[in-house]
């Protein structure tokens, strides 16, 4: 992913916004269907990860 954060790291975003940028494109599920509540559930998650990721 090195690639990926240094081009986007050109297009003006710092080493921390791209990282989690790129966590949260691999993690972000949508699915028909899925209860609000659910899906919720799954994007907090996905914010914490990435929130991580950047640590």
């Amino acid at each position: 992913a090195d690639e990926e954060i240094h081009y986007l790291m050109t297009r003006g975003l710092d080493e921390d916004t791209a990282t989690s940028l790129i966590v949260r494109g691999f993690l972000d599920v949508r699915l028909k269907g899925l209860p609000p509540q659910l899906q919720k559930d799954i994007d907090v998650m996905i914010e914490k990860a990435s929130l991580k990721s950047t640590m």
